[in-house]
């Protein structure tokens, strides 16, 4: 078995015979299916594709579904940049948890990665040009990361964005040790807030959505806030409190009490039936959420405890009610006033197609 192996490891795998003999048998034997043809010139195993695999191509890796098969869709067509499926993401069934040990650990010829992982665009990665981009999400496992850096040749431009705060992704007193790490695998890291970008020497961009289509709903709610509780709990229990004192209707959708995720559909057609959405920041994040944005583009009005929120050129104190700062027993007055619609030259800087320009 183990020479049927060495057959079909290339020149260029960086493997001892000590360390297969740590490779267990049944992982071997996965190396004896069928070679993987990968043929990225016309088409993406799966998501969606605005252009072809020719040089100076830009590859956003990320998962087509959801909130941001949403967002996607709004991206204007543009053959220099491809929207492929997120195959480096963490594995999460035992069997491949397994399998994801090896990886990372020692350098591994990309057909044979993709035939560990059963994931075809291992193989695609060293074909990248010269001129190539890729940007990762949220990959936050440092052995895929560095699986991907191996794979990929050393002129190719490579991103990881991530979409939180570092100190809820990484534990508070690794982050900096994390960073350095990535640093040196040849990533550039992309954040949304400031202040991380700031203390930790990475790229800022601002929060990004897209122009929706705007329908004309019936008001069912006046304040509308979805998301998990995490340490803001008790924030959200007394604000839903003060606002139904007054009269307000308020819908609030957690998901660890409703037992269920609402689809990011639903989610949308929640939103156009609200006045007002609602923002309420973890404790030590600077940069803001989605929430804002989607207040912006839907022209809703919202509340947040985020004061850094003032110093955004689509702060208007019509729209926008800030905790802490704004007095909650105002809070009949604000609703009252008209919103001011924010001029789409403000809006198209925090659209996707502009967003995506950081990485040309």
């Amino acid at each position: 078995m183990q020479s049927s192996f060495m057959n079909r490891v290339t020149q260029s795998t960086i493997l001892s015979l000590s360390t297969l003999r740590m490779v267990p048998h049944f992982i071997l034997n996965l190396l004896n299916k069928k070679d993987i043809d990968v043929d990225l010139c016309h088409t993406v195993f799966s998501g969606i594709t605005v252009g072809n695999n020719t040089s100076g191509k830009l590859y956003y890796l990320i998962d087509y579904r959801g909130y941001m098969k949403y967002l996607l869709d709004g991206l204007k067509k543009n053959d220099s940049i491809v929207i492929m499926p997120n195959f480096v993401r963490y594995p999460h069934k035992l069997f491949d948890r397994i399998i994801h040990f090896f990886l990372g650990r020692v350098p591994l010829n990309a057909h044979i990665v993709s035939l560990l992982t059963g994931e075809k665009l291992f193989s695609w990665l060293p074909t990248l040009n010269s001129n190539d981009k890729i940007i990762l999400q949220d990959i936050t496992s440092l052995r895929s990361l560095q699986t991907v850096a191996w794979l990929s040749p050393n002129h190719v431009s490579r991103f990881l964005y991530i979409s939180n705060c570092l100190r809820f992704v990484y534990k508070p007193d690794r982050v900096e040790k994390t960073v350095k790490k990535i640093k040196r695998m040849g990533f550039k890291i992309v954040t949304f807030d400031p202040e991380d970008a700031k203390i930790y020497g990475l790229i800022h961009t601002v929060q990004y959505f897209r122009f929706p289509e705007l329908k004309q709903t019936e008001t069912l709610y006046d304040f509308f806030f979805c998301g998990r509780r995490k340490e803001r709990g008790l924030s959200l229990d007394n604000l839903k409190k003060a606002l139904e004192s007054k009269g307000f209707r308020c819908r609030f959708d957690i998901p660890e009490e409703n037992k269920r995720w609402m689809s990011y559909e639903e989610y949308i057609d929640v939103l156009q039936s609200s006045r007002c959405i609602i923002d309420i920041a973890q404790e030590g994040q600077v940069g803001f959420t989605r929430r804002p944005i989607e207040a912006l583009f839907f022209n809703k009005k919202l509340i947040t405890n985020n004061v850094e929120i003032m110093k955004f050129d689509f702060y208007r104190n019509n729209n926008i009610f800030i905790l802490g700062k704004d007095k909650l027993e105002d809070i009949d007055s604000f609703m009252e006033t008209d919103i001011e619609i924010i001029p789409d030259e403000i809006k198209r800087k925090y659209d996707i197609n502009t967003w995506i320009e950081n990485f040309r």
